[in-house]
């Protein structure tokens, strides 16, 4: 495992992390799991993740470093 992220020293870290999340929501809805019920709900279809956990936590980081 490699060392812990500093959040706490870089706040524009988690800013930028919070802005990315906002602006996309279908990467935000990969990345959290879209229900199938609150899909329906809304009257759209399920975000499926065919990217993979890693691959979108890779693409945050890209964002965010």
């Amino acid at each position: 495992r490699g060392p812990s992220i500093p959040w706490d020293k870089h706040i524009e870290w988690v800013q930028a992390a919070i802005r990315y999340i906002q602006e996309n929501p279908t990467f935000r809805l990969k990345l959290f799991s879209d229900s199938t019920g609150e899909a329906k709900a809304e009257g759209r279809k399920k975000v499926a993740n065919a990217d993979g956990k890693l691959q979108l936590y890779q693409d945050l980081a890209n964002v965010i470093f």
